[in-house]
């Protein structure tokens, strides 16, 4: 919302409008790059036709980055969700091979329901997480980035 606010300023007449392209300088003038450009093209836009006009595209605008963003979360729990599935099975085999390997002796000594109980609660924990971490890790940082690019 904040990235909207120049845009705005500048269809209402509330800023300065700027007649000539910004020159890139660097990464350290990023933002005032960004707000410049932003007002250039604006202010191009706003001479060519009405304001209402304008403000609709942007509204057009923030309506399809609302539904790309959604997409996108989307798709990213959708594919996650194999990875996490894949992760969680793959476990589970490796225990289950690992259960079946064990000697004879070890069920005479140990109650069978009391090591398939500590199985499933390992592979919950790991499930809740690690695996919760994973998620975070990849989803947080292409938020990040997106929302960069979108302001």
């Amino acid at each position: 919302m904040i990235s909207l606010f120049p845009m705005l300023n500048v269809l209402f007449n509330q800023t300065e409008k700027i007649y000539t392209k910004p020159k890139w300088s660097g990464i350290t003038d990023l933002k005032d790059y960004v707000t410049d450009s932003l007002n250039f093209y604006i202010t191009k836009q706003s001479q060519q036709t009405d304001s209402g006009e304008v403000l609709m595209y942007m509204v057009g605008l923030i309506i399809t980055m609302f539904l790309l963003k959604n997409l996108f979360n989307y798709l990213a729990m959708y594919f996650i969700t194999f990875l996490r599935n894949g992760v969680l099975k793959d476990l589970r085999n490796e225990l289950y091979d690992k259960t079946v390997e064990l000697p004879i002796s070890y069920y005479s000594e140990k109650r069978k329901g009391d090591t398939i109980a500590r199985i499933t609660s390992d592979v919950l924990e790991i499930q809740h997480s690690f695996l919760s971490i994973l998620e975070l890790i990849v989803r947080e940082p292409l938020t990040i980035i997106f929302t960069i690019i979108a302001m």
